[in-house]
């Protein structure tokens, strides 16, 4: 967190890194300062491809359900037309409780063998590690 923050300190334009802070902020419970930081980075820069689901995400866990499943709605309609990766939908899924779904969208990215499957690390993912779905997609990526 330190080095988003500082990077932020450096560059308050910097929208990356405002997501990345925001995340981390919503996942260590500061949920309320993290949504604002991701909702910043989303006013800087619209298009950051992972400061939506960022922000489905912290409203999941704040319990915004309807705000999240907005963004999920927005996700699938811009996927119609440009590539967005199955981690994005994965990552929404998960946080609306969603298990079947985040699975079928994580299989996907596998199948794309797209680079942002490295968000499986993320904690939006720990309601579905004890799924032995989750062991078998780490086996196919090979880090199980």
């Amino acid at each position: 967190m330190v080095q988003f923050r500082r990077a932020v300190d450096m560059n308050p334009e910097f929208a990356f890194a405002r997501s990345e802070l925001g995340a981390f902020l919503v996942y260590s419970s500061s949920i309320h300062e993290g949504t604002a930081e991701i909702e910043k980075a989303i006013k800087l820069s619209p298009d950051n491809v992972w400061a939506r689901p960022r922000l489905a995400v912290a409203y999941g866990m704040a319990g915004r359900k309807v705000e999240a499943e907005s963004i999920l709605r927005e996700a699938k309609e811009v996927s119609s037309q440009t590539y967005v990766p199955g981690t994005v939908f994965a990552m929404i899924y998960a946080v609306l409780g969603q298990k079947d779904l985040a699975f079928e969208s994580l299989n996907r990215a596998v199948r794309e063998g797209t680079s942002t499957i490295v968000v499986l690390s993320d904690p939006v993912f720990d309601s579905l590690r004890t799924d032995p779905r989750f062991r078998e997609i780490l086996e196919r990526i090979g880090l199980s």
